[in-house]
């Protein structure tokens, strides 16, 4: 989605977390797994 369209896309969503992740493009996970990997490990663990 772009970037510019997230305050939409988070309000359809409803209760949402939103992660921005400078310098990725379509794949954060791969591109920036420095910035990704923590913060996913953290929200599959939080119960």
């Amino acid at each position: 989605m772009p970037f510019a369209e997230r305050a939409r896309v988070r309000e359809a969503l409803g209760d949402v977390e939103f992660l921005p992740v400078p310098e990725a493009a379509h794949l954060p996970h791969y591109e920036r797994p420095e910035a990704v990997n923590p913060r996913l490990t953290q929200f599959l663990l939080d119960p």
